[in-house]
């Protein structure tokens, strides 16, 4: 047998998890920790990585159809953007750009699309090995935001 695409893995990988979790099916985030995985070990051994990750870390709460985790994930990010960052918050509001239009896509894709690969891989990382002390996606991206600011935060003008 010849070996697969990249492509084909993923879809083989996706395909076979959604068998595995027919209540949760598919999400595009999930590609994303899928094939980074895919980059970094066989095949078998990244779908079963992947599984442990959804199941384990309650990644599956974020990936269900009705992203109710998401929503979460959202308030919060937004609860403290405000609170860390209000000037950029009122800049933000006044251009009618809401957290939910950018912030989306990093909690469903754990920040793997905002980063060139070798960071992404360490902030994969980063987040499997805090996600087992913290465990909430949400809470660790707000943690993270909480410790960046530094008293040189740029101000923002209308």
């Amino acid at each position: 047998m010849a070996p697969r695409s990249n492509e084909a893995l993923w879809c083989h990988n996706g395909s076979a998890y959604s068998l595995v979790d027919r209540g949760l099916g598919y999400c595009q985030g999930s590609a994303f920790i899928l094939g980074l995985l895919l980059i970094q070990m066989p095949e078998e051994e990244a779908f079963s990585v992947f599984v442990r990750r959804v199941q384990q870390h309650r990644l599956r709460e974020l990936f269900k159809p009705s992203m109710a985790q998401l929503g979460l994930c959202i308030y919060q990010f937004e609860v403290l953007l405000q609170e860390q960052l209000p000037e950029l918050t009122v800049h933000l509001r006044l251009q009618s750009f809401l957290p939910s239009m950018f912030a989306s896509s990093w909690f469903l894709t754990l920040f793997l699309t905002t980063f060139p690969l070798p960071v992404a891989t360490r902030v994969f990382d980063l987040f499997m090995y805090e996600f087992k002390k913290e465990g909430s996606v949400c809470l660790l991206s707000a943690r993270s935001l909480a410790e960046e600011r530094t008293n040189t935060t740029p101000r923002f003008t209308s």
